[in-house]
């Protein structure tokens, strides 16, 4: 498979380059200087990123070195740096490198420049990326170092930043800066850990957005409900009681005198209470001259220049993220799934196992089998369609027959059970038990279709295929149903 190389000594660099290209499924290696890198056959290299100054040397007089060299004059070289002026990218191009990546990294951009580059040289071939399991290890491991990370800050939170230029206002620089991503991508990732309660949140803010553009650049204003002119004022309406007369406080001073006369029977008005009342203020638009006791509501958005009403906003939760016990226990085991009893038994709690648990651990059994002669005894139940009763049965084994046996539901009304350390005479007897507490169980039940039937057969190797062992075995108790009456079957095939 073919990699590329990284060459730099700075490894907060070179780990934010490697892990932002494992991510995509490249295979990578890895060298901090010179010597170091010359001392590769680069016989499995297809690229190399270079550091613009590597351990105090130039990266453009190893250029030119690695072109006088027959196993590196042909290597195409991508310089990595932090200076973007125009006639530094110039003289890095004239000098033979086929690009340059800025720091700090953007893995996506990082991306595309690779791909392209690889795509245009005629090297891009699916072979050369790593399997989807693989790439899957590599980014669970990544975020597991993240939340190492998180665990270790005081307080063990992660905590929103105002930033104008990411969409909702809010930004998450340390999830950025981590996984070399651009502003508001945090987001996406912060949710994925939350989903997976790898870490829990807090309400941190809400934030109203455009419905058009999806930016909080919004700017509220009133407006007329006629016209929807924004020269609206609000003002003090008066009555007079003498004449009737409602009108805004300017009409019964017209010459801005601290006298007031009413406009209409041009009385002096003197007593509140007395001559006039003051009901209420009010809004008068200046353009149309219409009163309302409430404008308006509208938003302007200063990205898109979208005019919509105030109910049309979207508002937005933004959260503040913390570790909790799960988290610190994803980072102690390595794992995200590890110890999630959850994902390992049912929900009932009986010592139940999911099918593909249960065939790991029967694996296990079976190496113990094969080294220590313990054996194996498969016992399959099924106690018709009296779900109480399978239960119950479940209970008897759960409490008589040990937590070193493997249960398994293999459909609705039967379970399998995998039992080591006990002989077959001891399963046997362990059977006609679960009959009786059976059909107990059924005659308290009264149910139709109750009645167990038990088979048990015994691993022997050489004679058994473990991987099909209990399939095949289910099968011949479905085929062997009309000879199990009242007795335990044991099948010695």
């Amino acid at each position: 498979m073919k990699k590329i190389l990284i060459a730099d000594h700075i490894e907060t660099y070179r780990n934010s380059l490697k892990r932002s290209l494992e991510s995509h499924g490249f295979s990578i290696c890895e060298v901090s200087t010179e010597e170091e890198l010359f001392a590769l056959s680069f016989d499995d290299i297809m690229l190399v990123l270079i550091a613009d100054n590597l351990a105090g040397r130039n990266a453009f007089d190893i250029l030119t070195k690695a072109k006088s060299i027959s196993k590196t004059s042909n290597m195409p070289f991508i310089i990595c740096s932090s200076q973007d002026a125009p006639d530094y990218i110039a003289r890095c191009v004239k000098h033979g490198f086929k690009d340059i990546i800025l720091r700090p990294y953007n893995r996506n951009i990082l991306f595309r420049k690779i791909k392209t580059f690889l795509v245009e040289s005629g090297l891009l071939d699916k072979n050369m990326f790593l399997g989807t399991s693989e790439t899957e290890k590599i980014q669970e491991k990544e975020k597991i170092e993240f939340l190492k990370e998180v665990v270790a800050m005081t307080p063990a939170e992660i905590k929103p930043e105002y930033d104008p230029n990411v969409p909702t206002g809010y930004a998450y620089p340390m999830v950025n800066d981590f996984f070399g991503i651009t502003l508001g991508e945090g987001y996406n990732i912060l949710r994925e850990l939350y989903d997976e309660n790898a870490i829990s949140r807090t309400l941190f803010d809400k934030v109203g957005l455009c419905p058009t553009c999806n930016y909080h650049t919004l700017n509220f204003r009133e407006v007329c409900p006629k016209c929807k002119s924004l020269d609206i004022n609000i003002e003090s309406v008066y009555h007079h009681f003498s004449c009737g007369y409602i009108g805004p406080a300017t009409d019964f001073r017209p010459d801005g005198s601290a006298r007031m006369t009413c406009p209409k029977c041009e009385k002096p008005l003197r007593h509140i209470g007395l001559d006039y009342e003051k009901p209420s203020d009010t809004f008068i638009c200046a353009a149309c001259h219409f009163i309302c006791t409430e404008p308006r509501v509208e938003f302007k958005c200063f990205y898109c220049n979208l005019v919509a009403p105030a109910e049309d906003v979207v508002i937005t939760n933004i959260y503040t993220y913390h570790s909790n016990p799960k988290t610190e226990k994803i980072v102690e085991y390595g794992s995200f799934a590890a110890f999630d009893i959850k994902k390992v038994l049912e929900s009932d709690n009986k010592g139940q196992f999911s099918r593909d648990f249960f065939e790991y651990m029967l694996k296990m059994k079976y190496q113990e089998h094969l080294e220590f002669g313990d054996p194996l005894i498969l016992l399959i139940i099924h106690t018709g369609t009296d779900m109480d009763v399978l239960e119950d049965a479940q209970t008897y084994i759960s409490s008589n027959i040990g937590p070193t046996s493997l249960i398994y539901k293999i459909d609705d009304n039967a379970i399998v059970l995998i039992s080591s350390r006990r002989s077959l005479r001891e399963m046997r007897d362990h059977a006609r038990n679960i009959l009786v507490f059976s059909k107990q169980a059924s005659e308290n039940s009264q149910k139709e279709g109750s009645g167990s039937k038990i088979m048990l057969r015994e691993f022997k190797t050489g004679q058994h295929n473990i991987e099909d062992f209990v399939d095949s075995s289910y099968e011949i108790f479905k085929s062997e149903q009309g000879n199990i009456k009242n007795e335990v079957l044991v099948y010695e095939a």
